[in-house]
């Protein structure tokens, strides 16, 4: 099977080369750079819409509880049709127009959008991704399309909303079919799109080992290739998007690596970024930092300042994350807690907390739907001075 996918790439390359006077009308590589349509350098700096497509327990207050996780708390509370409705609500109020409008107008040029691949198995969920390409479209936002939880689950975190441990996607082969079926009709219906920049296939992959990883990339890059030929893909490394060593060459043309870069535990920066230099000079491949943030105002802009150093010559940014809860570091825009979702929401992040009355928890979800409208929301003027997005 290995040697099919091989072949198919070798195909594709061949006759990428044979029409070598196309113009791509996407954004796309050259060299070391993402350009857009008109082959003009192209820096995307922008926010993640974390806690929207897929939802983590301390973005919406409190624990680190996984989509399905919150999806079964809040069904033994309020049961099926109101977890439902809630879940509707989360996909319309969450991140809305107004939120692209204002990451548009604050000076952002780009979203990275995570998405549970549970999204887009019905006409519903589609409709969200296609709303959301119109309303970037309209605001002149760039789409990176992120996935951010594959079938199984990619690694055991709750990050990835992830099964148990024998279906994970590394151990499952009709998984890994879904992950490559998946991103073939997402790369079907927005091969036209020029508003998305690129398609993000696994978020923070932990494979058992690099050739895990790379023959699983192989098969999805065919598959999207086979319908899409100019989208920008996006590769991440293993190890949560920080080792590249399998990476040998790349795997594909229109190719940009991305890393993420969080420092909790020491500051490595420096370093890490050196690495990451170093691989993107030696592949001739541009370097992406798709998730940064979580830290104090001082960090976030230096790790900004290093990042658009003309030494290291990245090709931009999006920080972690748009919007979340006033818990824990500073955000971007602050989500106040109402007190009728506070006992929910510490119900479902905890395994001792007390369970609310029913008539309480109807009152939590519908005051939290509200809260979480931007309207409602605090932006964080000394969070966006550090990211100073615009250029």
């Amino acid at each position: 099977m290995k040697i099919l996918w091989q072949l198919a790439a070798l195909i594709f390359f061949a006759v990428h080369a044979l029409a070598g006077g196309t113009t791509n009308q996407m954004v796309h590589q050259s060299g070391r750079q993402i350009v857009d349509a008109q082959g003009r350098p192209l820096q995307l700096r922008g926010v993640n819409l974390g806690g929207w497509l897929l939802w983590e327990g301390w973005i919406f207050g409190k624990g680190f509880t996984s989509q399905t996780a919150i999806e079964n708390k809040l069904t033994d509370l309020v049961g099926r049709e109101e977890t439902a409705r809630f879940r509707s609500g989360i996909y319309t109020n969450f991140i809305s127009e107004a939120d692209l409008a204002k990451i548009a107008a604050l000076g952002f040029n780009s979203v990275r959008v995570p998405i549970n691949w549970r999204l887009p198995q019905n006409d519903a969920g589609w409709r969200v991704l296609d709303q959301l390409v119109d309303n970037c479209e309209k605001h002149r936002l760039y789409v990176v399309l992120d996935l951010h939880a594959a079938p199984g689950g990619q690694s055991g975190w709750f990050t990835c909303d992830p099964g148990v441990a024998r279906e994970r996607l590394w151990n499952s082969t009709s998984n890994q079919t879904l992950t490559v079926a998946l991103w073939q009709k997402v790369a079907q219906r927005y091969r036209s799109r020029t508003i998305v920049a690129g398609y993000d296939l696994i978020n923070e992959p932990a494979a058992p080992d690099g050739g895990a990883l790379v023959d699983l990339y192989q098969r999805i890059i065919a598959a999207v290739r086979a319908v899409d030929t100019q989208h920008l893909i996006i590769l991440e490394g293993n190890k949560l998007a920080t080792d590249f060593s399998m990476f040998a060459q790349p795997l594909t043309n229109n190719l940009a690596y991305s890393f993420h870069l969080y420092n909790w535990f020491g500051d490595d920066r420096a370093s890490r970024l050196a690495q990451y230099r170093a691989l993107s000079t030696s592949q001739n491949v541009p370097m992406w930092c798709g998730e940064f943030g979580e830290n104090n105002y001082a960090m976030i802009h230096t790790t900004v300042e290093m990042f658009e150093s003309p030494e290291n010559s990245f090709s931009g940014w999006s920080f972690w994350t748009w919007k979340k809860t006033a818990t824990g570091g500073p955000g971007l825009v602050t989500v106040k807690i109402p007190p009728g979702w506070q006992p929910v929401i510490n119900w479902i992040g905890s395994l001792f907390g007390r369970k609310p009355q029913p008539a309480q928890a109807d009152t939590g979800l519908r005051d939290f739907l509200k809260a979480v409208q931007l309207e409602n929301c605090q932006l964080d003027q000394q969070m966006l001075d550090a990211l100073k997005p615009e250029k």
